[in-house]
């Protein structure tokens, strides 16, 4: 007996999630991506752009991120505020080698150090896209390794994204 389909939101789902993890590769056109007939596009979020208070010229809230980290191990890639806030769409997003490893769809990675508790206003804001070089993944491809080096990470991307002009 063949395997059905799957309907409804599931559908939907499996779209978000396949545009989400290969982003980078359709953004540089090199993938189409297709699901039951139909091409696949990854849709970006908006960004904020607004004053840092009511005297300034609006800002778009949005700032690169380099971290070197031991073992020859870097962080590229960029944090952000979203301009709607969006409990699902919020968090990091950790890419190797082009591909989305860890924060697809409505899992960013979020952890607490950097969001908060999940009503604060970072958890619905805050997105980005991070590279990481160097490190290993999980045999499923679905996890980073990271040798002892996640505390270090985090502390350092909390760093620059505090850092002035534009503190996340």
């Amino acid at each position: 007996k063949p395997a059905k389909m799957p309907v409804g939101r599931t559908v939907g789902k499996i779209k978000k999630h396949l545009s989400g993890i290969y982003r980078h590769f359709i953004r540089d056109g090199k993938l189409e991506l297709w699901f039951d007939g139909e091409q696949l596009g990854y849709d970006e979020p908006k960004v904020l752009v607004a004053p840092r208070d009511v005297s300034g010229a609006s800002d778009t809230w949005k700032k690169s991120v380099s971290i070197s980290l031991p073992g020859n191990k870097t962080v590229k890639g960029f944090v952000a505020i979203r301009e709607e806030a969006s409990t699902a769409e919020a968090g990091l997003a950790l890419f190797r080698r082009g591909r989305l490893i860890v924060g697809s769809g409505d899992e960013g990675y979020r952890p607490t150090t950097i969001f908060g508790q999940p009503n604060s206003y970072r958890y619905q804001r805050v997105f980005g896209e991070l590279h990481l070089e160097g490190f290993g993944v999980s045999h499923t491809k679905d996890a980073i390794q990271w040798g002892g080096l996640e505390d270090d990470f985090l502390s350092a991307l909390k760093k620059q994204m505090n850092e002035e002009p534009l503190p996340i």
